[in-house]
């Protein structure tokens, strides 16, 4: 039990005056002055052994190594980070159709690395787009020294804050991702991600019961794209092809930019793994429940502005019974930098519980909004006007994160008069359209192009 510093100070007197030779001192400076340092190094001892008692649990942890132990612990991933997306035109002026095969690595006029997604065909005097996204591919190499069970290799740490993604092959064949080696067998060819204590991302395989484990000597080759997670492209900015095609003919091939190459996100930070690992084990990636695919889909793709997940009874509710709808999970998913992200989830999904999933794609709804109101002369009007439409488009714009599920008047009332612009009863809000969602796929948001926001001035 911790002592006060006054507590301290007096039985630190107390047992001075109590040794030989210095009862004749009591109430001397040096006696004060002793104990007073002897309570200040008591002091300082009881703050630190406070810190190391508070370093014990994840919710008070401040320490980012003491964090990630903990998530460690919890068996918690953070998550990668996500690369910036986008198209880019390519024009051939030559007479000969050129292919970059997917993968291939190009230069943004940033300096920065990127890749297209899919292949692409440029033909002879003519042009094409293609989606490239800003990654790089990046080897590592390990040797298995011995055949023990649960063996381990981790990338530096430099590496492991720029990984996007992962594959693993042994001896030249892959072996797939299981999540804590679940529904694996002793000959499956299966391993796990961990993260540990020193941001340090590592693969583990199996121990002969759950997944198998590598022969000694066996080569074990890890191929990662990395990325710097969120960064941006403008329009119109040249891509410089980098060297490696036989092909001469891909120096006629002129690419830039058609879209902004956006999008991307950085690596989860340390408060987000505090709060993700208290809550990680309630999920457990088990995808039992409807909150579990959400958790799960929100974590894995964070890009995904909105996800609905539901089964056989709501599909039947709304689309009436059908032999169909036995034992299937339906998903949607909408993300505005990726278009093709609803199939990557759904075969993501089925990869390692085998289940029947169903991508189904979101049923864009719009409705509008008609606001009047006035505001003081004092006011600049384009900045009332700006806030209503920022503070409307957090909470119902289709591309929102922050977007709620629910449409109610009131809440544009309340939402309005928190940007401080108006009075109680100088502004009227009406809605328009469909607002009612089917509990499913219908993703019904704010259309500001069929909207209008009329703001004057009092008087």
């Amino acid at each position: 039990m911790f002592i006060d510093e006054d507590q301290a100070l007096a039985e630190f007197k107390r047992i001075l005056t109590g040794l030989p030779g210095y009862a004749h001192l009591e109430n001397s400076q040096i006696i004060e002055s002793m104990s007073l340092f002897q309570s200040w190094a008591l002091r300082h001892a009881n703050w630190r052994a406070e810190r190391v008692y508070q370093e014990a649990f994840l919710s008070t942890a401040l320490n980012r190594s003491s964090v990630l132990a903990h998530a460690e612990g919890r068996q918690y991933v953070p998550r990668k980070p996500t690369p910036s997306r986008g198209t880019v035109a390519l024009a051939n002026n030559g007479d000969q159709p050129v292919v970059f095969p997917a993968g291939t690595r190009w230069i943004g006029a940033n300096q920065l690395p990127y890749q297209n997604v899919d292949d692409v065909v440029v033909p002879a005097g003519g042009a094409t787009t293609a989606e490239f996204r800003q990654t790089e591919p990046q080897s590592f190499r390990f040797t298995v020294e011995e055949r023990t069970p649960f063996y381990e290799v981790a990338l530096d740490r430099g590496a492991s804050r720029e990984v996007a993604e992962i594959g693993v092959t042994i001896d030249g064949e892959p072996w797939v991702y299981r999540s804590r080696l679940m529904n694996t067998g002793r000959d499956d060819h299966a391993y796990d991600e961990f993260y540990t204590t020193l941001d340090e991302i590592g693969i583990r395989f199996g121990n002969g019961i759950f997944g198998a484990m590598p022969p000694g000597g066996a080569s074990i080759e890890v191929e990662a794209s990395m990325t710097r997670g969120q960064t941006e492209l403008l329009p119109g900015q040249e891509m410089r092809y980098l060297s490696g095609s036989p092909d001469r003919n891909v120096g006629m091939v002129e690419a830039r930019t058609r879209t902004a190459i956006t999008g991307g996100r950085p690596r989860e930070d340390i408060e987000e793994i505090r709060r993700n690992a208290l809550y990680y084990p309630l999920y457990d990636e088990q995808l039992t429940w409807r909150d579990d695919y959400r958790f799960t889909i929100r974590r894995q793709w964070p890009e995904v502005v909105w996800v609905s997940v539901w089964g056989e009874q709501e599909q039947e509710r709304v689309h009436g019974p059908s032999v169909d709808h036995i034992g299937k999970i339906y998903v949607s998913a909408y993300a505005p930098d990726r278009p093709d992200v609803l199939d990557e989830i759904v075969t993501r999904l089925e990869a390692p519980i085998s289940r029947g999933y169903v991508a189904v794609p979101p049923k864009l709804k719009p409705f509008a909004i008609r606001l009047q109101g006035t505001i003081a002369r004092d006011i600049p009007m384009s900045s009332a006007v700006s806030d209503v439409k920022r503070v409307l488009h957090d909470a119902y714009h289709r591309d929102s994160p922050k977007r709620r599920e629910t449409i109610k008047l009131k809440d544009f009332y309340r939402l309005v008069s928190s940007t401080g612009h108006f009075e109680m009863g100088d502004f009227t809000v009406e809605l328009f359209g469909d607002k009612e969602s089917n509990g499913l796929n219908d993703l019904v948001y704010l259309d500001f192009t069929q909207s209008e926001i009329d703001v004057g001035y009092d008087g």
